[in-house]
């Protein structure tokens, strides 16, 4: 494990959106990333033909903080910008700030990859219930 300084770059999108840009991210070998969801309700008023009616709404986003050495930031922070839409009409905000330190952690290069079938299934005759 070394310690660097690094920047953490923090993304909020509309919900559902999220799970694409952390795929796109793991493709390109980022692995220090994380996603979770806020939720956040509200209440309005309206007023129509003299009745006030309030009204409660939910506001739901995904939210990804990457971790990212401070040398590589800048191209990743683009590289986000541009998956995620940012600045187009559906698109979220994102931010970038300096992370004071960061550990990382590197498998060693000789692990066999693991296999992502299931184990054969077992070829026994089910024992019946008594």
């Amino acid at each position: 494990m070394t310690e660097e300084k690094g920047k953490l770059i923090t993304v909020i999108l509309p919900q559902g959106k999220g799970a694409a840009l952390l795929s796109a991210l793991h493709e390109r070998k980022v692995l220090r990333v994380s996603m979770g969801a806020a939720r956040a309700p509200f209440f309005f008023t309206k007023k129509k033909r003299g009745i006030t009616k309030t009204i409660q709404h939910s506001l739901e986003k995904d939210i990804l903080t990457v971790v990212t050495g401070a040398e590589d930031a800048e191209e990743l922070f683009v590289f986000i910008h541009q998956k995620a839409m940012i600045g187009t009409r559906y698109g979220g905000f994102m931010f970038m700030g300096p992370l004071g330190r960061a550990t990382g952690f590197e498998l060693p290069g000789d692990l066999p990859r693991e296999s992502s079938e299931a184990p054969p299934a077992s070829t026994e005759a089910p024992v019946p219930a008594k």
